[in-house]
């Protein structure tokens, strides 16, 4: 069954997040949100600026990405806030998604 998908225009840094699967484009990011409870925040456009002002002022949680030009930067950026980063296949994205949201 589907989960539902809460549409957010910024990361609410009060609130401890499990994971948070990022996709990068040139300008702007999008991001799928999850908390320990299952609740899924998906933010359609938001700047690099604005997430790493987020994730400076969150707690550490695990950031995935698919491999492009800027993930090596991210990562470092990520990982001198305190969070953890994993580049993941694009094909082990698609299969989450199927599997979790039908598609």
């Amino acid at each position: 069954m589907p989960r539902k998908r809460i549409l957010v225009k910024s990361i609410d840094t009060s609130i401890s997040y499990q994971v948070i699967g990022i996709d990068l484009a040139k300008h702007l990011v999008s991001a799928c949100l999850i908390t320990g409870a299952g609740e899924i925040f998906g933010i359609d456009r938001l700047t690099y600026d604005d997430l790493l002002k987020s994730a400076e002022r969150m707690s550490p949680t695990l950031f995935c990405m698919e491999p492009c030009p800027e993930v090596h930067y991210l990562a470092e950026k990520l990982q001198g806030y305190g969070h953890h980063t994993k580049v993941i296949d694009g094909a082990a994205v698609k299969e989450y998604i199927k599997t979790h949201f039908g598609g």
